[in-house]
């Protein structure tokens, strides 16, 4: 231990001006986000980099890699070695992100106790996602500069293909509100790997392991993470919530909607397809959380629906529950089979939600904490809108405004089911708007429904044409 706080106490003095550098982002970061409203923060674009930047330098002032470097004459335990530097980052890095989002959630009035998970949950996944990971990669390449080009190399690597594949190109799955599944596979096998490695660098400082290791466990990675089924995530969504609605009476198929529509890009034809559901029981809100459908001909021949369509689909304004899926063909088949019976299979996969909890607020300008970690509040400019705000974690659930009797109105938010209570996000504030421009009254009543059951619901239509769905 006397050790380890000895190299502690040298590494501070040979980065202090990184350390302040720091503490000054992190305390700009904390005053613009206290007091600049719902704007996107500038420093939080500094404080991150220069994060990362302190912990490449720390942990290359004892570079691992080679057999020349001075500081192995000296006798040097490993674990004090890597003792003192994981003290290092957990000071100097995790210790500033976590005073500046205690400091948010105080400045912002948001119940202590209630934000305590989403505070603890943010400080594990920048240590397991940011802090390890660059340890890591930093304690298995020698040099600042190599390092920084193998950062450049991999960010091209991983941001790259979004920018140069073709429209319509298949790049992994999208899971909509399961997403979390695979946000937490990516972090689990990321946070395994930097941990294994780094012991072993200590240890043995066996570098060119370390780096076999490191591409492998990476590449494994992250085609989990892209490839990710589907009916895999819903599984894991489904085993660990608690199913308190009996399914048996819901049906999915196509519906007999009032009208059709298409969208012909280049040699592609977007084309929409309405899926209805019934049998949904009153005072339950039903969500379509993705659809995989394939056209099938008399011969054979089988068209699917691309893992990147289908997940987040619309409600039509229509009576009913009727959602449009879409469906992306190419213009040739389109044009050629347009007049032929298929068969249509599909499978829907849906959420309910139920049990109603609400609470009446006043209208006011300064926010008003409501339940389970939500604020309301009113602005003015340039037009009157009523916003909520949470932090770390906008509730699971269905999350609606009434403001009179006839106008109930939902929020604008892409619903995720993580069971975590935070995401990696250094501003902790989360704010949406209603659906609409509603007309505030002197009270409005925030109601969350929460899930009661994930479904998936087969369904199968025969003679169906693509003209039904594409009309000329």
């Amino acid at each position: 231990m006397k050790q380890a706080l000895h190299i502690f106490g040298k590494d501070v003095f040979y980065l202090w001006r990184e350390i302040l550098l720091v503490l000054a982002l992190a305390a700009l970061f904390v005053y613009v986000e206290t007091r600049g409203g719902i704007v996107d923060n500038p420093f939080g674009m500094l404080l991150i980099p220069a994060s990362c930047w302190l912990i490449a330098r720390l942990i290359q002032a004892e570079a691992l890699p080679g057999d020349k470097q001075y500081w192995v004459t000296r006798p040097y335990s490993w674990k004090s070695l890597l003792g003192s530097k994981l003290l290092f980052i957990a000071a100097f890095v995790s210790l500033p992100i976590l005073f500046v989002q205690l400091a948010i959630v105080i400045a912002s009035g948001f119940p202590f106790w209630n934000s305590l998970p989403g505070l603890l949950w943010t400080q594990v996944l920048f240590w397991f996602c940011m802090s390890l990971p660059l340890a890591a990669l930093s304690a298995t390449i020698a040099g600042i500069v190599p390092l920084i080009l193998t950062i450049f190399v991999l960010f091209v690597a991983t941001v790259g293909p979004l920018f140069v594949l073709p429209f319509g190109y298949d790049l992994g799955t999208l899971l909509g509100p399961f997403e979390w599944v695979k946000d937490a596979v990516l972090v689990f096998a990321v946070a395994a790997a930097a941990t294994l490695v780094l012991r072993a660098q200590y240890r043995m400082r066996a570098t060119l392991f370390s780096r076999i290791f490191l591409a492998a466990g990476g590449a494994v990675a992250a085609i989990a993470y892209i490839y990710l089924p589907l009916p895999l995530a819903f599984a894991v969504q489904s085993s660990i919530s608690q199913q308190r609605f009996d399914g048996s009476s819901l049906r999915a198929g196509l519906a007999e909607a009032p009208f059709r529509q298409s969208q012909y890009l280049q040699d592609l034809v977007r084309v929409r397809i309405p899926i209805s559901v019934d049998g949904v029981p009153p005072g339950i809100d039903v969500q379509t959380d993705a659809v995989r459908m394939q056209f099938q001909w008399p011969d054979g021949r089988v068209w699917k629906s691309s893992p990147r369509e289908m997940v987040g689909l619309q409600k039509r304004a229509v009576e009913g529950n009727v959602f449009d899926g879409v469906m992306v063909l190419s213009r040739a088949l389109s044009d050629a089979e347009r007049n032929r019976p298929v068969t249509l299979r599909g499978a829907v996969y849906l959420t309910l939600f139920g049990n109603a909890r609400s609470r009446t607020v006043a209208v006011k300008k300064k926010p008003v904490n409501v339940m389970d970690g939500i604020q309301c509040f009113m602005v003015t400019l340039p037009g009157t809108e009523f916003l909520c705000r949470s932090i770390f974690h906008w509730p699971s659930g269905v999350v609606s405004a009434k403001f009179s009797e006839n106008d109930l109105r939902r929020f604008r938010q892409a619903i995720s089911y993580s069971p975590f209570p935070a995401g990696l996000s250094l501003g902790p504030i989360e704010t949406h708007s209603t659906e609409g421009t509603p007309t505030l009254d002197r009270e409005v009543a925030i109601i969350i429904k929460e899930p009661i059951a994930h479904i998936r619901r087969d369904f199968e239509v025969h003679g169906v044409r693509i003209l039904d769905f594409a009309p000329l």
